[in-house]
């Protein structure tokens, strides 16, 4: 029973080097999406980043510390203009399906 608890405990220990691990490697997609993807905010990039990685945010420090970026990104994009226009093309005089057409026409070449 001892042997049983020790191989489930190195599994475990594992498990939870190899997700620490994988925090830092950069995967490579070699997929490309037939559509012009939508721009995510800044906040929405962080959020995603957040929940996905929720399982080492543990102490209240860390919880605190991201809870206080949060903050400042929120108050940056109070004090910012509003960029998605511009993000967006609109203000170039380009439409959003001129630029999905250009990119389609450049992968077929």
């Amino acid at each position: 029973n001892s042997n049983n608890s020790n191989s489930k405990e190195k599994n475990e220990l594992s498990n939870n080097i190899s997700q620490r691990i994988n925090l830092f490697r950069d995967r490579i997609d070699y997929t490309i999406e037939n559509t012009v993807p939508k721009p995510k905010t800044f906040k929405q990039t962080i959020l995603t980043l957040v929940e996905s990685h929720k399982t080492f945010i543990q102490t209240n420090e860390e919880k605190k510390t991201v809870e206080y970026i949060l903050n400042l990104i929120t108050d940056s994009e109070k004090t910012q203009p509003d960029q998605t226009k511009q993000s967006e093309g609109e203000d170039l005089g380009i439409s959003l399906e001129e630029i999905a057409q250009e990119q389609a026409f450049n992968s077929e070449q």
